[in-house]
């Protein structure tokens, strides 16, 4: 946990703003006088079947002595949470930050992650693999052609621009794909 605040009490992190970010390799501002904690076996995974995703609950109890200096009497400012894959280094996996809240010696802290992976299909051909390699390498041969041959290329840029289309369109179909490649292959074979 940590402040998210940059101040001298707590180690700054280069990169790493007061505001969550899927980059963030580490908290803002790590306090490092409670070392990390290892997460609990208190886990629940939910697989339906049905739906198209499965989500891992972690749950994890934050002792009461943790964040709060005994000697002082004074809690730490919290305003940040991590999840780590490691006790050391810049291993955050995900990071958030809420409204802080200073640690009193009573407050118990109950953290829960939950980590939902989803499965992404066509919606028109679900769970079918669409093979694309054989048009990604038609367009390659033909971007090194373009770069070798003159300028009256024939339908060759217009083959291309849609073949580069299909590429990126997650729910095109086979038969599209095999369209795209073998109208790019015919113009190259008029080239060569």
């Amino acid at each position: 946990m940590g402040s998210n605040v940059v101040s001298s009490d707590v180690e700054g992190s280069a990169g790493v703003t007061n505001v969550a970010s899927i980059n963030d390799t580490r908290l803002l501002s790590e306090y490092k006088d409670f070392p990390r904690l290892k997460i609990t076996q208190r886990n629940l995974i939910e697989d339906d079947p049905n739906k198209p995703y499965v989500k891992l609950v972690i749950r994890h109890y934050v002792p009461v002595s943790a964040y709060f200096d005994r000697q002082t009497n004074q809690g730490y400012r919290l305003g940040e949470a991590g999840l780590f894959t490691s006790e050391k280094g810049n291993t955050c996996w995900a990071r958030v930050v809420f409204d802080y809240f200073v640690k009193d010696p009573l407050t118990v802290i109950d953290v829960e992650w939950e980590i939902t992976i989803v499965s992404l299909e066509s919606t028109s051909q679900l769970y079918e693999t669409i093979d694309k390699s054989s048009l990604w390498m038609a367009i390659e041969d033909a971007c090194i052609k373009l770069e070798e041959k003159d300028p009256s290329l024939l339908n060759l840029p217009q083959f291309l621009k849609e073949g580069i289309k299909d590429y990126a369109d997650d729910e095109v179909e086979q038969d599209k794909v095999d369209e795209d490649t073998n109208n790019i292959n015919n113009e190259l074979d008029i080239l060569s």
